[in-house]
């Protein structure tokens, strides 16, 4: 299939767009934060002109990657990447009659119900109210774009992702453990849910093949015990976890810390997004255990690959 994949110089964008050519696929990829190379093309979302650099050829499906992650960026320019940016991304598709919109979404679209267990799409619904977080609010406006646009789609929903290059969880945990800032607020038994990079191209190979499903779907590849997870990074870096503890209610005063409510919640309240209506529609199987996952985040850490200047999908 011809695939144009959104965001391939980034971390997870990267990822897909290789997997996906070793799959057969022709791929284009669009970049924005370096001169575009061989198959690529240079693409502002914010910039309607810029979509005149991709190539007029017939695309069978777009595979949206790109976006902003990174909670230091204005609101404004968060909204203007995330969900503008998509909106522009349909209209060109659909005018290119694309058949199959497929985007990579996050379970922040849940809002605060991303902290806790069996957090399910049928059981937990998209968050309607206004969420704290811009990031969270950018995610459910481009959903809710998807949906309405006419495209055929598949949104997926993506937990925390590992990998060489992650810029969220593995940052926070490894930093802490070696800096000692590492801490626990509960038994740190809860599951939290996670997707290695290397698994997702697999399953979007799959989805291509099996056609637009118009559904929104958590896509994970483990659930694991939040102290088993913490365990394996500190046995990867041959270090202790500090047994230091802190109380739900110091969450108060650090609202405006990601990393500090990231091991706080992850802790107490874990952040679990059952797959089984992915695995059950299609049908796939996950090459890379969640450890492999660990040992290449570790690896890209002390690379100090995890330094970007705007945190990108």
């Amino acid at each position: 299939m011809r695939i144009l994949v959104t965001g391939c110089e980034g971390f997870i964008g990267a990822v897909v767009t290789r997997d996906l050519r070793k799959s057969g696929h022709k791929v284009v990829g669009t970049c924005y934060e370096r001169a575009p190379g061989p198959s690529e093309a240079f693409l502002d979302l914010t910039d309607p002109k810029t979509f005149d650099n991709l190539p007029v050829i017939r695309f069978d499906a777009v595979v949206h990657a790109a976006g902003i992650v990174d909670q230091r960026v204005r609101r404004k320019h968060m909204f203007a990447v995330n969900t503008g940016g998509t909106k522009l991304l349909i209209r060109w598709a659909a005018a290119r009659g694309v058949s199959h919109f497929i985007y990579l979404s996050s379970v922040s679209v849940y809002g605060w119900r991303t902290m806790g267990q069996n957090r399910s799409e049928k059981r937990t619904r998209r968050s309607r109210g206004i969420p704290v977080v811009p990031y969270m609010a950018s995610k459910i406006r481009a959903e809710r774009a998807i949906e309405s646009s006419g495209l055929g789609y598949t949104l997926l929903r993506l937990p925390a992702v590992m990998g060489r290059g992650d810029s969220y969880l593995s940052p926070t945990v490894i930093s802490a453990l070696e800096n000692g800032g590492f801490f626990t607020c509960g038994s740190g038994l809860r599951k939290v849910s996670l997707m290695c990079a290397a698994n997702l191209a697999p399953v979007i190979h799959r989805i291509l093949l099996a056609g637009p499903t118009n559904r929104a779907f958590n896509c994970c590849d483990a659930h694991a015990p939040w102290s088993a997870i913490v365990a394996e990074y500190a046995r990867r870096l041959g270090v202790d976890v500090p047994a230091a503890k802190r109380s739900v209610l110091s969450m108060i005063i650090h609202l405006g810390d990601k990393r500090y409510l990231l091991l706080l919640t992850f802790s107490r309240f874990g952040a679990h997004f059952p797959d089984e209506q992915l695995h059950h529609s299609i049908p796939h199987h996950h090459r890379h255990g969640w450890q492999a996952g660990v040992a290449e985040a570790v690896a890209g850490y002390e690379e100090g690959k995890e330094d970007l200047p705007l945190l990108r999908l």
